[in-house]
């Protein structure tokens, strides 16, 4: 099994030179034996299924297609800024995820575990997240989405989004250095925990902290700054982070 994982990019526009990368990257599956996780917020915002995201994000839809029909297993997992958007996907095999992706690969060396999540569920302290992700997630925003127009929900989006300044940084401004250190401490005491009940490898992002425990543990970090995806290839049985550039 060859397996793609990317999470984070945040993308807004298709002329950003991050998503033609990321696009080159989507040529590379080639079938069955393949498999894609876009582990949440690809994009910066994409809620509800308005044919507006289809066409502004063309490439992408076309590339998921591409893949699709070549055979590639194709996960979804929905992020905090990607949500209620199987719609969109519904000529595809793409399979979601509100959660997580549990994923096994055989190596020489025997069966191997695969989890891989957005991590928005991991800090559990963040209890007024937790209630606007339940809520944001509800059936009744759902409905909603469905209704309000592509455009306007864009407008929105770029209205909540950080400015251009902020987004070249790896973590928001209102991250102090001791949030960020507690950030760190769960999401590693969460992938040292998976790990004892059997998952060899973790996989996590949404904090946009680039930050690893070998061998078991892996965090996307923010591919807007870190130019990173990661890549695993169950014949040497290594999961290693790849450069878009």
């Amino acid at each position: 099994m060859r397996l793609w994982i990317f999470s984070d990019l945040h993308l807004t526009q298709p002329e950003n030179p991050l998503f033609s990368a990321f696009l080159k990257v989507l040529s590379e599956p080639e079938n069955h034996e393949d498999t894609v996780v876009f582990a949440g917020d690809i994009f910066d915002l994409l809620v509800g299924d308005s044919s507006f995201f289809v066409e502004k994000y063309a490439g992408f839809f076309k590339a998921v297609k591409r893949l699709s029909d070549r055979g590639v297993r194709l996960y979804y997992i929905e992020g905090n800024h990607d949500f209620h958007i199987r719609r969109l996907f519904l000529k595809t095999t793409m399979e979601f995820a509100d959660e997580e992706v549990v994923l096994s690969a055989t190596t020489l060396a025997g069966k191997k575990m695969i989890l891989i999540a957005h991590g928005d569920l991991v800090d559990r302290e963040d209890t007024g997240y937790l209630r606007l992700r339940k809520f944001f997630r509800s059936k009744a925003i759902r409905s909603l989405s469905s209704f309000i127009p592509g455009e306007t929900m864009d407008w929105i989006g770029k209205k909540l989004s950080r400015p251009l300044e902020q987004k070249a940084r790896e973590i928001p401004d209102y991250w102090t250095p001791d949030e960020q250190k507690r950030l760190r401490e769960i999401f590693r005491k969460f992938a040292e925990e998976k790990n004892r009940q059997g998952f060899d490898y973790i996989v996590l992002g949404h904090c946009h902290d680039l930050d690893e425990i070998t061998p078991f543990y892996w965090n996307m970090g923010y591919p807007p700054v870190h130019r990173q995806f990661l890549y695993y290839d169950s014949t040497e049985d290594l999961m290693k982070r790849r450069s878009f550039f």
